[in-house]
């Protein structure tokens, strides 16, 4: 079993692949079911183009903002997306893609957090 020491602090920290290739596989399922989620409520913004909400989205100025923000986040997602499945299809996994790995759940992480924001910013501009 092959193993990635990271040394810290005069500590060294044993990182096993079949670990991160299992927290890799974790991940990519959890990324696919948020990119489903945004981009399903992307798509529902668009759809009910006529409706009430729809136009007090867009008198308030936060309706281009919105679909920016969600379809960045869907891009994002699918980037990850495409660089991960094929290291797992593949079982390639070194120092380099843990890091790259590290990075893009952090910006993953913030992307979500950024909808989540602007949705609730969105939600009490509407409904105060």
């Amino acid at each position: 079993m092959r193993s990635f020491a990271i040394l810290y602090k005069k500590k060294s920290l044993l990182l096993y692949v079949n670990n991160q290739l299992e927290a890799v596989k974790t991940v990519i399922g959890i990324w696919g079911t948020i990119l489903g989620f945004v981009f399903a409520a992307e798509s529902i913004l668009i759809a009910f183009e006529g409706s009430k909400l729809t136009a007090e989205i867009k008198e308030t100025g936060h309706y281009k903002t919105v679909l920016f923000i969600y379809m960045e986040t869907c891009v994002v997602l699918l980037i990850c997306l495409s660089i991960f499945v094929p290291l797992i299809i593949a079982n390639y996994f070194n120092m380099f893609c843990m890091f790259l790995f590290i990075a893009a759940c952090i910006v993953t992480l913030i992307d979500i957090i950024l909808c989540m924001v602007v949705l609730s910013l969105l939600i009490n501009t509407i409904y105060k």
